[in-house]
């Protein structure tokens, strides 16, 4: 349960309780079902998407917008820097 997740389908503050949990994960599992239902899932058939796949694509769409800063020409350019090594302590 990402804070990105959450965020995105419940638009509310990080909250941690159970109830929080059971309204984040019942509309996961909702949009899983409204996505299955649109690529012809015959019912009774695992379907394609899973409710952790809805929350993993809504957690890379959220850390993936914060990583681009939009540029006046419509490209994006990313905020990562060049070298992203890290470096090591002098002893």
């Amino acid at each position: 349960m990402s804070d990105e997740a959450m965020l995105a389908a419940l638009g509310s503050s990080k909250e941690y309780t159970l109830k929080q949990y059971l309204v984040f994960a019942e509309k996961l599992q909702n949009k899983a079902k409204e996505l299955n239902s649109k690529s012809h899932v015959k019912e009774g058939e695992n379907g394609f998407f899973a409710a952790s796949d809805i929350e993993r694509a809504l957690w890379s769409a959220a850390v993936g917008a914060k990583n681009v800063v939009d540029m006046p020409d419509g490209k994006g350019k990313t905020n990562l820097k060049e070298n992203s090594q890290r470096k090591r302590r002098k002893s």
